[in-house]
């Protein structure tokens, strides 16, 4: 790993198009090199410094007057690489997440060409999970009967809130008085609800999360995205 730490205006996105340019040199394709930044503007702006810097290495063998110089016979290697940057993964932090989790879906239990949702539309298909909860649970005869009696409506509403934060930790842990069991019951409940209504073709943000998270669980998975992926360049 190679970190480099300066402050704004100094030069660190040159110097990451200049590593891309050493890799591409080398021989590394520029398919297997993820290029990772916080947002996307950022991650357009750097795809267009990569191909803007390809394009110098192709027409003068050089990029800004010396930064990076291609060694004699490799300029069928940015060649080629200008020719398929339109394709490689330059992206945002959850972008990145995206690629893996399509990479291993079936493993992870998702359809490879699953879709996404904005996470406001998932925290309301969460409430309407919650509401419909509610009205059942009113019910004596319902296994959540007692939790929604003892909780009433302030576990409902923490259950929500927990929806919230529910890519924040790997594995939700709730106390043993007498609310947070019934949180636990409640939100665990909907949760699967929720899950269920989305099936193996829908994710969320937070689904993504959680889901990258069981990636870098599961070797064979890991494993996939290393070889994939192998150099991943990230743009703070």
């Amino acid at each position: 790993m190679r970190v480099r730490v300066a402050s704004a205006g100094t030069g660190k996105t040159t110097s990451l198009v200049g590593r891309y340019l050493e890799l591409i040199g080398e021989g590394v394709p520029l398919r297997r090199v993820a290029g990772v930044t916080f947002t996307r503007d950022v991650a357009d702006e750097l795809r267009q410094r990569v191909v803007g810097g390809l394009r110098e290495v192709v027409d003068t063998g050089s990029y800004l007057g010396g930064v990076y110089v291609a060694a004699p016979g490799t300029a069928p290697r940015f060649a080629w690489a200008h020719r398929e940057a339109g394709g490689a993964l330059l992206t945002t932090i959850h972008g990145f997440m995206i690629a893996g989790v399509r990479l291993s879906a079936p493993l992870l239990g998702y359809d490879p060409a699953f879709g996404l949702l904005p996470e406001w539309e998932a925290q309301a298909l969460f409430d309407e999970e919650l509401n419909s909860l509610a009205l059942v649970a009113s019910r004596p005869e319902e296994p959540l009967h007692r939790a929604a009696v003892v909780g009433g409506q302030t576990a409902f509403s923490l259950a929500a809130s927990l929806f919230r934060l529910r890519s924040l930790s790997q594995a939700l842990r709730f106390g043993t008085s007498e609310l947070d069991t019934a949180v636990k019951d409640i939100f665990e409940a909907a949760y699967r609800s929720y899950l269920a209504r989305l099936g193996a073709v829908a994710m969320a943000p937070g689904e993504v999360e959680r889901a990258a998270l069981r990636l870098l669980e599961t070797p064979t998975a890991r494993e996939r995205l290393a070889r994939r992926y192998p150099r991943v360049l990230v743009d703070e």
